[in-house]
Formats: C-alpha cells, structure tokens, sequence
C-alpha cells in the first residue's frame, strides 16, 4: 500500500510534468507564431527535458531490477548509460544554440518583436510560481527545502 508520501509525490510528478508539458507546447506554437527563435528553443529544450526526465525514471527502475540470469550482477550500468544520454544532449544543446546564436549574429538579428518576447517570459515565469505555489499547498507533508550543504561550504556549489 502506497504511503501518503508516495501518493503525493507521484501527484507532484505528474503535475510538474503535464505543467512542463503545456509550457514547453506553448512556447513551440509562441514562437512560430512569433517568429521568435529563442522562444522557440526555450520549448524544444523544455520537451526534450522531459523525455530525458523519463529515460532517467526508467534507467533508475531498470537498476533497482533484480538480477537475473541474463544479467546476474543487475543492470546498474543503466543509469551511467543515461547520464551519458543526457550530458550527450545537454552538449548537442548547447552547440546547436551557440550555432544559432552565430547565424542571427550573422544574419543581422532576429525579427522576433522583443516585447513578444517578454510577455511569453512573463508567462512562462507566472504559470511556473502558480505551480510550485500548487505543488506546495497541496502536500503540506512534504516539505520543498534547499538541498542541504556539506559543513564547511560558503556558497553556491562552485564554491563547495
């Protein structure tokens, strides 16, 4: 039987995930619409990180696996795997967005109006705070904290 806890948690992932979801469907249309590269990007790199939200969720499930005769040792090689998959994507990310930024460098600059730009920021930034506050009055028994930081560290983890 499944804890209140538990109840909660997977509520909160399956809310947080259909909230990213919308935002990132949102943002793909704004910025087509808009004709606004950067917001379309913010939605592609939103809709990519939820499939690698879910391969890690599977890589994590598949490593707590039992073993078996195939695989007497288990499978715990699955979540190295798919940290790999997803510093893989975070690099191509990252180099597809600096190529972009080069070419509209290049190209003069975008024709995206920037106060288009903004309202969708703000939007975005509204719906985020909207869910969190949701996420939070919703399971009071789970409280949202900082991760804690080791003793002795003085700031933010480049510092730790």
């Amino acid at each position: 039987m499944a804890s209140a806890d538990s109840d909660y948690e997977w509520r909160a992932l399956a809310t947080s995930l259909a909230a990213s979801t919308l935002l990132g469907t949102v943002a793909i249309i704004w910025g087509v619409i808009s004709s606004s590269r950067v917001v379309l990007f913010d939605g592609m790199f939103s809709l990519a990180g939820i499939v690698l939200v879910g391969v890690s969720m599977l890589a994590a499930r598949v490593a707590v696996s039992a073993p078996t005769k195939q695989y007497p040792f288990g499978r715990h090689a699955a979540t190295p795997l798919a940290v790999a998959l997803q510093g893989a994507a975070l690099l191509a990310t990252v180099a597809y967005g600096a190529a972009d930024a080069v070419i509209v460098i290049r190209d003069g600059g975008s024709d995206a109006a920037a106060t288009s730009v903004v309202i969708y920021g703000v939007v975005s930034a509204v719906a985020s705070i909207a869910v969190m506050g949701w996420l939070r009055s919703y399971g009071p028994t789970l409280a949202i904290r900082p991760w804690p930081r080791p003793s002795g560290c003085r700031g933010g983890p480049v510092h730790c």
